[in-house]
Protein backbone atom coordinates (compact mmCIF):
# COMPACT_ATOMS: atom_id res chain seq x y z
CA UNK A 1 0.00 0.00 0.00
CA UNK A 2 2.88 2.22 0.95
CA UNK A 3 4.62 1.26 -2.18
CA UNK A 4 1.33 2.08 -4.18
CA UNK A 5 0.97 5.46 -2.52
CA UNK A 6 4.79 6.30 -3.20
CA UNK A 7 4.18 5.81 -6.74
CA UNK A 8 1.12 7.80 -7.09
CA UNK A 9 2.64 10.65 -5.66
CA UNK A 10 5.41 10.60 -7.83
CA UNK A 11 3.71 10.22 -10.99
CA UNK A 12 1.70 13.15 -10.54
CA UNK A 13 4.50 15.02 -9.97
CA UNK A 14 6.19 17.37 -12.87
CA UNK A 15 9.75 16.27 -12.46
CA UNK A 16 10.01 12.44 -11.58
CA UNK A 17 8.18 9.31 -13.69
CA UNK A 18 8.60 6.01 -12.08
CA UNK A 19 9.92 3.57 -13.99
CA UNK A 20 10.14 0.75 -12.09
CA UNK A 21 8.69 -0.98 -8.48
CA UNK A 22 9.96 -3.70 -6.06
CA UNK A 23 8.50 -5.45 -3.40
CA UNK A 24 12.28 -6.47 -1.46
CA UNK A 25 15.92 -5.67 -1.83
CA UNK A 26 16.43 -9.02 -4.57
CA UNK A 27 13.70 -6.96 -7.21
CA UNK A 28 14.82 -3.65 -6.40
CA UNK A 29 18.26 -4.65 -7.46
CA UNK A 30 17.43 -6.12 -10.68
CA UNK A 31 14.86 -3.22 -11.18
CA UNK A 32 18.02 -0.87 -10.65
CA UNK A 33 20.58 -2.62 -13.09
CA UNK A 34 18.05 -2.75 -15.92
CA UNK A 35 16.44 0.49 -16.02
CA UNK A 36 19.23 2.37 -14.58
CA UNK A 37 16.76 5.06 -12.59
CA UNK A 38 18.45 8.51 -12.10
CA UNK A 39 17.00 8.18 -8.17
CA UNK A 40 16.24 5.05 -6.00
CA UNK A 41 13.29 5.71 -3.40
CA UNK A 42 13.94 3.18 -0.81
CA UNK A 43 12.37 1.40 2.10
CA UNK A 44 14.79 0.49 5.04
CA UNK A 45 12.27 -2.42 6.29
CA UNK A 46 12.69 -4.59 3.05
CA UNK A 47 11.08 -8.70 3.52
CA UNK A 48 13.98 -10.50 2.56
CA UNK A 49 17.20 -7.73 3.15
CA UNK A 50 17.95 -4.71 4.90
CA UNK A 51 17.07 -1.32 2.35
CA UNK A 52 20.58 -0.12 3.41
CA UNK A 53 21.89 -3.22 2.31
CA UNK A 54 20.72 -2.48 -1.07
CA UNK A 55 21.80 0.78 -0.91
CA UNK A 56 24.80 -0.12 -0.39
CA UNK A 57 25.16 -2.74 -3.39
CA UNK A 58 23.43 -0.47 -5.79
CA UNK A 59 26.37 2.04 -5.41
CA UNK A 60 28.43 -0.98 -7.56
CA UNK A 61 26.80 -0.25 -10.09
CA UNK A 62 27.85 1.79 -13.29
CA UNK A 63 26.26 4.50 -13.07
CA UNK A 64 24.50 4.31 -9.59
CA UNK A 65 21.62 5.79 -8.75
CA UNK A 66 21.09 8.78 -6.31
CA UNK A 67 19.18 7.42 -2.94
CA UNK A 68 16.77 8.17 -0.61
CA UNK A 69 15.55 6.16 2.26
CA UNK A 70 12.28 5.97 3.73
CA UNK A 71 11.19 4.48 7.17
CA UNK A 72 9.41 4.22 10.03
CA UNK A 73 12.36 3.97 12.63
CA UNK A 74 14.83 7.16 13.42
CA UNK A 75 16.47 5.55 15.94
CA UNK A 76 20.26 6.40 16.23
CA UNK A 77 21.48 2.82 14.54
CA UNK A 78 19.34 3.31 11.56
CA UNK A 79 20.21 7.01 11.69
CA UNK A 80 24.25 6.17 11.91
CA UNK A 81 24.12 3.34 9.07
CA UNK A 82 22.03 5.32 6.57
CA UNK A 83 24.69 8.45 6.58
CA UNK A 84 26.92 6.06 6.24
CA UNK A 85 26.06 4.26 3.78
CA UNK A 86 25.61 7.05 0.94
CA UNK A 87 22.12 7.53 1.08
CA UNK A 88 21.80 11.05 0.21
CA UNK A 89 18.12 11.38 1.75
CA UNK A 90 15.94 9.85 4.65
CA UNK A 91 12.59 10.83 5.66
CA UNK A 92 10.59 9.36 7.80
CA UNK A 93 7.55 7.56 6.81
CA UNK A 94 4.63 9.94 8.32
CA UNK A 95 6.00 13.38 6.87
CA UNK A 96 4.02 15.09 4.44
CA UNK A 97 3.98 13.88 0.90
CA UNK A 98 5.90 16.70 -0.40
CA UNK A 99 8.30 15.90 2.01
CA UNK A 100 8.99 12.87 0.07
CA UNK A 101 9.82 15.16 -3.35
CA UNK A 102 11.50 17.67 -1.78
CA UNK A 103 13.86 14.87 -1.32
CA UNK A 104 13.88 13.29 -4.22
CA UNK A 105 14.43 16.76 -5.74
CA UNK A 106 17.64 17.74 -3.37
CA UNK A 107 18.86 13.64 -4.87
CA UNK A 108 18.32 14.41 -7.99
CA UNK A 109 20.54 17.62 -7.97
CA UNK A 110 23.40 16.13 -6.08
CA UNK A 111 22.15 17.40 -2.96
CA UNK A 112 21.57 16.14 0.23
CA UNK A 113 18.14 15.92 2.27
CA UNK A 114 17.27 14.89 5.67
CA UNK A 115 14.65 15.62 7.82
CA UNK A 116 14.64 17.99 11.05
CA UNK A 117 14.03 14.71 13.26
CA UNK A 118 16.76 13.10 11.62
CA UNK A 119 19.27 15.93 11.54
CA UNK A 120 18.31 16.31 15.74
CA UNK A 121 18.87 12.85 16.32
CA UNK A 122 22.66 12.51 14.37
CA UNK A 123 23.38 15.59 16.64
CA UNK A 124 22.52 14.13 19.57
CA UNK A 125 24.34 11.10 18.92
CA UNK A 126 27.56 12.92 18.18
CA UNK A 127 26.91 15.21 21.29
CA UNK A 128 26.10 11.91 23.35
CA UNK A 129 29.12 10.36 25.08
CA UNK A 130 26.92 7.25 25.79
CA UNK A 131 26.19 6.37 22.16
CA UNK A 132 25.95 3.42 21.34
CA UNK A 133 28.18 3.35 18.64
CA UNK A 134 31.05 4.63 21.44
CA UNK A 135 30.04 1.78 23.24
CA UNK A 136 30.19 -1.20 21.45
CA UNK A 137 32.81 -1.87 18.81
CA UNK A 138 31.30 -2.53 14.91
CA UNK A 139 31.57 -6.14 15.56
CA UNK A 140 29.57 -6.48 18.86
CA UNK A 141 26.82 -4.36 17.16
CA UNK A 142 26.89 -6.85 14.20
CA UNK A 143 26.74 -9.85 17.15
CA UNK A 144 23.42 -7.81 18.72
CA UNK A 145 21.86 -7.38 15.87
CA UNK A 146 22.01 -11.03 14.97
CA UNK A 147 21.05 -11.93 18.67
CA UNK A 148 17.58 -9.53 18.16
CA UNK A 149 16.64 -11.15 15.44
CA UNK A 150 16.88 -14.22 17.45
CA UNK A 151 20.05 -16.29 16.32
CA UNK A 152 21.69 -18.67 18.48
CA UNK A 153 25.47 -18.51 19.62
CA UNK A 154 25.62 -21.07 16.56
CA UNK A 155 24.29 -19.33 14.09
CA UNK A 156 25.90 -15.88 15.07
CA UNK A 157 29.15 -18.57 14.70
CA UNK A 158 28.46 -20.04 11.37
CA UNK A 159 27.33 -16.25 10.26
CA UNK A 160 30.25 -14.19 10.89
CA UNK A 161 32.88 -17.19 10.64
CA UNK A 162 33.94 -17.16 14.25
CA UNK A 163 33.89 -19.88 16.67
CA UNK A 164 31.18 -20.46 19.16
CA UNK A 165 33.69 -19.34 22.55
CA UNK A 166 34.16 -16.13 20.62
CA UNK A 167 30.89 -15.42 20.09
CA UNK A 168 29.95 -16.39 23.67
CA UNK A 169 32.88 -13.82 24.93
CA UNK A 170 31.73 -11.13 23.13
CA UNK A 171 27.91 -11.65 24.08
CA UNK A 172 29.53 -12.07 27.96
CA UNK A 173 31.66 -8.76 27.39
CA UNK A 174 28.41 -7.17 25.43
CA UNK A 175 26.42 -7.53 28.71
CA UNK A 176 28.67 -6.43 31.09
CA UNK A 177 29.53 -3.19 29.09
CA UNK A 178 25.87 -2.55 29.03
CA UNK A 179 25.23 -3.26 32.46
CA UNK A 180 22.76 -6.15 31.57
CA UNK A 181 21.72 -9.46 33.65
CA UNK A 182 20.05 -11.54 31.15
CA UNK A 183 19.32 -11.93 27.12
CA UNK A 184 16.09 -11.43 27.42
CA UNK A 185 17.37 -7.82 28.69
CA UNK A 186 19.56 -7.89 25.82
CA UNK A 187 16.92 -8.41 22.76
CA UNK A 188 15.16 -5.76 23.90
CA UNK A 189 17.67 -3.02 24.16
CA UNK A 190 19.26 -3.90 20.79
CA UNK A 191 15.33 -3.64 19.39
CA UNK A 192 14.76 -0.39 21.07
CA UNK A 193 18.01 1.21 19.46
CA UNK A 194 17.27 -0.62 16.20
CA UNK A 195 20.40 -3.00 16.19
CA UNK A 196 18.23 -5.95 14.53
CA UNK A 197 18.65 -3.94 11.69
CA UNK A 198 22.00 -3.46 11.50
CA UNK A 199 23.51 -5.70 9.44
Amino acid sequence: MFRDLMQTLVDSSENFKVIATATDARQGWECCREHQPDVALIDIELPDRSGIDLGIRLQSLPSPPAMVAVSSMVDPITTTRVFESGFHGYVEKNQPPDIVLDALQAAAEGGLYFTQLVRENRKRIFNDANAINKILSHREQLIVSKICRGMKNKEVAEALELSVRTIENHRYRIMRKLMLESSEDLIEFGQKLGLHHFK
